[in-house]
């Protein structure tokens, strides 16, 4: 299920940045690089799972989005780029991946995503991190072996 719940986001927000990938630590790890920024990284952060019946269990998911962006901080983007037009592009992503998640429902979500909280993360070297949280429900069927 998780599979089908990434591509349906990737899917949605594919226009708002240049890539978007499963999460794991890519951001913290400076000798890894990724695609071209401004990228996404989809991280399933919490699933609870509550049994609704014997074959079905409803699944309550925490979704991050670390939002990455080339820090103004490195001295070859403040060269050629004027700070104010770059945080006005960080701004404008940060909002259209708002506007295109809440009150959408991802492939077999049963509610609609709701955004929980939105932070900056801490500077990491070249990359300048925003984390959305996100929330929603699935229902799953279980299989009997």
């Amino acid at each position: 299920m998780k599979e089908l719940i990434y591509q349906s986001i990737a899917y949605r927000l594919l226009s708002v940045v240049k890539s978007i990938m499963v999460y794991n630590g890519l951001p913290e790890d400076e000798n890894k690089t990724i695609t071209d920024y401004p990228a996404i990284y989809v991280e399933f952060a919490d699933i609870k799972y509550n049994r609704v019946s014997e074959n079905e269990r409803e699944a309550s998911y925490v979704l991050n989005l670390h939002i990455v962006f080339q820090s103004l901080q490195d001295s070859a983007i403040r060269k050629d780029t004027d700070v104010s037009k770059r945080l006005t592009a960080e701004n404008q992503i940060l909002t259209q991946t708002k506007q295109l998640l809440s009150g959408w429902k991802p492939e077999t979500a049963d509610s609609e995503m709701e955004l929980e909280s939105e932070m900056q993360d801490t500077e990491h070297s070249a990359l300048s991190v925003w984390v959305q949280q996100w929330t929603f429900i699935a229902t799953e069927c279980i299989n009997k072996l």
